[in-house]
């Protein structure tokens, strides 16, 4: 696969020569077509051209939830203790099922650590049909990708920091079977629907922070660089965790830098790159951001929390348009996370 590695300067990252403003106020199996609970969303071919299905993660419970942030409801509650945590939930492109991670920990006795599950499960849409697929009882590890692709297999990767550092990218199908793994070097960020390819860990250099695209087959299977870009550093830029887009033909990775919420646009069809602005005047210097991409490719939902005396705050956008089509604040500031469909 051909390499090509796009490098921006500061001035240059501002290639799509859009201006911001200073305003106070934040700107701006068979596929079932019924919409999740306290939705209205529909699908036409596997791809929802409706209103979004909205899916919230709430620490250890999911809710689904309207685009005006209105109907919520709990489809799944998996609170044992403080202990529990959804780290990560990914939708079928048909928005028929979801597949998530859960962490557990018991209590501990005295100095004795309770005992650690971590758990890759699927439900259906509604909540129903909640199975085990994949589980580990130690702590050591991480899922920390998980991805619902378009072939009815579940991709995720296990994770380990300590007491040595690996990566070990999985996949199983979505009735449980056929589970294999396999070690890669990547530290990996997201997977494309089809499991093709990774999209790495930003790395900083201190002088750039660099976004890479692997081709999962490239170098006999080892992989091989698809799309790399090279972002000069930024005083005060806060790069998130990007996605793909359900037809793999664009990365879409959040940043905030200063009071505004941007997106760094990586088109893996053109090797090309792009920025867009999608939220001015944010009420602080920092924020958590959190990208989901809906089945149509275009549409999504930017999510911004981590300012603690306030809920977080959700924005339905346009990526085409660089527009925010809807937005709503969550129930409470500790939502970190909105999915859609």
């Amino acid at each position: 696969m051909k390499k090509q590695l796009l490098s921006y300067s500061l001035t240059a990252i501002l290639l799509t020569g859009l201006t911001f403003s200073c305003k106070k106020k934040e700107t701006s199996p068979a596929v079932d077509d019924s919409p999740a609970p306290g939705t209205t969303g529909g699908t036409t071919g596997g791809i929802n051209t409706g209103a979004l299905n909205l899916f919230v993660v709430d620490t250890a419970k999911i809710n689904t939830i309207s685009e005006t942030g209105s109907n919520e409801t709990n489809i799944i509650n998996k609170t044992i203790n403080s202990s529990s945590y959804i780290p990560n939930l990914s939708l079928a492109p048909d928005g028929a099922r979801f597949v998530y991670a859960i962490y557990q920990q018991a209590p501990f006795s005295g100095t004795v650590q309770g005992a650690v599950s971590r758990e890759i499960r699927i439900a259906d849409k509604t909540g129903a049909n909640d199975a085990l697929l994949h589980g580990i009882n130690t702590g050591t590890v991480d899922f920390a990708c998980v991805r619902f692709g378009n072939n009815n297999k579940i991709y995720f990767t296990k994770d380990t920091y300590y007491p040595n550092i690996s990566h070990t990218f999985c996949s199983i199908n979505a009735d449980g079977s056929g589970f294999q793994s396999a070690t890669t070097y990547y530290n990996i960020d997201d997977i494309s629907s089809d499991g093709a390819y990774y999209l790495t860990h930003a790395t900083n250099t201190g002088t750039y922070t660099s976004f890479t695209v692997i081709d999962k087959a490239g170098d006999n299977g080892a992989g091989s660089q698809l799309m790399a870009v090279n972002v000069s550093t930024m005083t005060g830029a806060n790069f998130a965790q990007g996605a793909f887009t359900n037809d793999t033909k664009k990365v879409v990775i959040p940043y905030q830098e200063g009071l505004s919420a941007k997106v760094l646009i990586l088109d893996l069809v053109n090797k090309t790159s792009s920025i867009k602005t999608l939220v001015n005047n944010l009420p602080g210097s920092y924020a958590t951001l959190f990208i989901n991409m809906a089945s149509d490719s275009n549409r999504g939902v930017l999510t911004v929390s981590g300012y603690q005396t306030t809920v977080s705050n959700s924005y339905i956008f346009d990526l085409g348009a660089g527009t925010i089509l809807k937005q709503f604040a969550n129930n409470d500031k500790f939502v970190e996370k909105v999915h859609c469909n």
